[in-house]
């Protein structure tokens, strides 16, 4: 008889994380946009209050989507890591490698580095492609992040679960580094 692994002998797997909108920090910055747009309507020329009450509307728009659909989400399991606020799919434990806390604009952001982005972006148009790239230059922040600044779960949380799944499943550690 071979030498069988008993059940109790396999090493536990990390617990699934789960990140969900906070909606109650979705309403603060709704409200927060409107009642800007308000003050600032007496410092501002009108093609200014013009090209803000564009950003405005999207950013309502975005927001009552996000408070009626509720689906956005961040999961960390034996899969990879899925942010459906990103379209790009689950990034697999294999594609990761490295992972790094950053803020931008004040906000931290859970970041990922992968062996070949472009898997990842090949079902993107060339006008998308490119943006990503430049805001990736322009902002020294790559296109796989995932923002926590409305998440109900904080950024090092997010940070520990996807180290903790990626050593288990690929068995190796990454450098941490937060900026």
């Amino acid at each position: 008889m071979k030498n069988a692994q008993l059940p109790e002998d396999r090493p536990i797997p990390p617990p699934r994380l789960t990140a969900r909108v906070n909606k109650q920090k979705l309403y603060l910055m709704l409200a927060g946009s409107v009642v800007a747009y308000g003050v600032l309507y007496f410092f501002l020329s009108r093609v200014e209050m013009i090209i803000l009450g564009f950003c405005v509307v999207i950013a309502i728009i975005y927001g009552l989507k996000q408070l009626l659909v509720g689906d956005s989400r961040v999961v960390v399991d034996e899969r990879g890591v899925f942010d459906s606020r990103l379209g790009f799919g689950t990034i697999r434990w294999r594609d990761i490698t490295n992972v790094y806390v950053t803020e931008f604009n004040s906000i931290p952001h859970v970041c990922l580095e992968l062996v070949d982005p472009n898997r990842y972006l090949k079902s993107r148009s060339m006008a998308v492609k490119g943006l990503l790239k430049f805001h990736e230059r322009k902002n020294k922040i790559t296109p796989f992040n995932i923002n926590t600044g409305v998440l109900d779960t904080g950024p090092s949380d997010i940070y520990d679960a996807i180290q903790a799944n990626w050593q288990f499943y690929v068995n190796k550690q990454f450098t941490r580094s937060e900026t």
